[in-house]
């Protein structure tokens, strides 16, 4: 492998590299969003049964 081809493979790594970092923090903020969300639907639920009661 040739040092140019080298250097391109490198430069390609490191951008997917950060590409991955940036995916990982953007499905972390989706997780806890979902949590947030399925949290609120549960309290949500648990009023609306408390005043079946």
């Amino acid at each position: 492998m040739s040092l140019s081809n080298f250097n391109e493979v490198t430069e390609e790594l490191l951008k997917l590299s950060k590409e991955i970092k940036q995916l990982q923090k953007q499905l972390s903020q989706e997780q806890q969003q979902r949590l947030q969300m399925e949290r609120t639907i549960q309290q949500l639920l648990d009023k609306l049964g408390q005043k079946r009661d």
